[in-house]
């Protein structure tokens, strides 16, 4: 089960800032201090990411293994998120069998308690994989 950062919507810092200032880091969220990592603010760069866990996904998965998987971004739909998905799972370079895909609504977003009436991703999109190289 995975959920990689969403596209133009996760930032490290700002996400794991409360973590980084409970070990003595900055009281509030920092940009480009820790992470100066750009890839995820464009859908090229995007897919290339999601890309490469889809490389280590089939060096780690064994043959029958299962894959769910959490998306979602600002930029994308859900068509848009489906095909991204199932089209870089070639980059596995394993078979693989789509079980089901559902979306669902985000009813609680962290981004609400630190940007109240953002109107950033309202639905992520939910998708069960399994590995068919057997």
């Amino acid at each position: 089960m995975t959920s990689p950062p969403y596209l133009d919507t996760t930032s490290f810092e700002e996400d794991q800032w409360l973590r980084h200032w409970a070990i003595g880091g900055p009281a509030s969220p920092a940009e480009g201090v820790y992470s100066p990592d750009d890839r995820l603010r464009t859908r090229e760069a995007y897919w290339s990411f999601i890309g490469d866990m889809w490389r280590c996904l089939g060096q780690l998965v064994r043959d029958d293994g299962h894959v769910v998987i959490r998306i979602a971004g600002n930029k994308l739909n859900d068509t848009e998120l489906e095909q991204g998905l199932i089209g870089t799972s070639c980059l596995s370079g394993r078979r693989l069998q789509l079980r089901s895909i559902d979306s669902s609504p985000i009813v609680r977003r962290q981004t609400d308690a630190f940007r109240p009436g953002s109107s950033g991703r309202r639905v992520e999109l939910d998708c069960h994989l399994q590995f068919a190289d057997g």
